[in-house]
C-alpha cells in the first residue's frame, strides 16, 4: 500500500512538470539595419550576405542585395496570405463595439465616475472617455493615421506605381545619373499623392482648388510637400525659375487653364 502511494505521488509531480517543460518560447525578433523590427513570423534573416548595399522595400533602410529579396519574398508571402501575420490584438469598450486597432490599449488606471462616452462607444469612465476622443481628434487631424480606404481610383493608382518603384530600387542597378533620375520621377509621384490625400482625404471628391482660386490665395505650396532640390519654383535641370503656371501643375496635377 505504501509503495502504491509513492508510485502515486511520483506520477503527480511528473504530470504537473510535463506543461511547463512543452511551454512555448517567445519568438525571437530581429531588427533591420535601421533599427525597424522584422515581423516575428518572418523568422531569422539571411546569415550570409552579399557586400553591396542598396534601399531595402518596406521601409527598414539600406542593406545587401540577399536582405532585399529576402525582406520582399516575406511581404510578397504576406500579401498572399494576411492571415500569416499575427493580427493586432482589438480592445473593446464596455458596450461591446471594438476600438479601431491602432488606437492601441485603453487606459488600464481608470477612474470609477460613469459617463456617456464620444464616438458612440456607451458609457464608461472619465478617463476612457478622455482617451476615446483624444483618439478621434488626432484621427480627424490625420485621416492617413488607421487603416485608409481610398475611395480616389488615382490615389490608389500611385500609390501601386510607388510600390513598384521602389521595389525596383531593390534589384535594379543604376549609373549614378540613371539613380538621379529615377528617384527625381519617385519623389515627384510621392508629392502627387501626398497632394491628393491632403487635397482629398481619400473621399474621391477633387478639392484642389483652381489656378485663379490658388494665385489668389498667394500661390502657397500645401503643407508636408517635398520637393527635390527644395523648391517648386527653381527647375535645376534648366537652372530657370519656373511660371506659376509650371508650378501649380506639378503640385496639382491640374492643367492651369482647365
Amino acid at each position: 500500500m505504501r509503495i502504491l502511494s509513492l508510485l502515486l505521488i511520483l506520477f503527480v509531480t511528473c504530470g504537473t512538470n510535463v506543461p511547463a517543460q512543452n511551454e512555448a518560447k517567445p519568438q525571437k525578433v530581429f531588427n533591420a539595419p535601421n533599427g525597424k523590427q522584422f515581423p516575428a513570423h518572418w523568422g531569422q534573416p539571411p546569415l550570409r550576405q552579399t557586400r553591396d548595399l542598396r534601399i531595402l522595400p518596406g521601409g527598414y533602410g539600406q542593406g545587401s542585395g540577399t536582405l532585399a529579396r529576402w525582406i520582399q519574398e516575406n511581404l510578397d508571402k504576406d500579401a498572399k496570405d494576411p492571415g500569416k501575420a499575427k493580427p493586432r490584438k482589438v480592445f473593446k469598450a464596455p458596450g461591446g463595439k471594438p476600438f479601431p486597432a491602432h488606437w492601441g490599449q485603453p487606459p488600464l488606471r481608470q477612474t470609477r465616475d460613469r459617463r456617456i462616452l464620444p464616438g458612440g462607444y456607451g458609457q464608461g469612465s472619465g478617463t476612457l472617455a478622455r482617451w476615446i476622443q483624444e483618439n478621434l481628434d488626432k484621427d480627424a487631424k490625420d485621416p492617413g493615421r488607421g487603416e485608409n480606404n481610398t475611395a480616389n481610383p488615382e490615389i490608389k493608382k500611385l500609390e501601386k506605381e510607388i510600390a513598384e518603384m521602389k521595389r525596383t530600387l531593390t534589384v535594379a542597378k543604376f549609373t549614378n545619373e540613371g539613380l538621379g533620375k529615377f528617384m527625381y520621377r519617385l519623389k515627384k509621384k510621392e508629392t502627387m499623392l501626398a497632394q491628393l490625400k491632403s487635397s482629398d482625404n481619400g473621399t474621391g471628391k477633387d478639392k484642389t482648388p483652381s489656378f485663379e482660386e490658388w494665385v489668389k490665395g498667394g500661390k502657397k505650396i500645401p503643407k508636408g510637400l517635398i520637393f527635390a532640390g527644395g523648391s517648386p519654383w527653381f527647375n535645376e535641370r534648366t537652372g530657370k525659375n519656373r511660371s506659376p503656371e509650371q508650378v501649380y501643375k506639378m503640385i496639382f496635377n491640374k492643367d492651369p487653364k482647365k
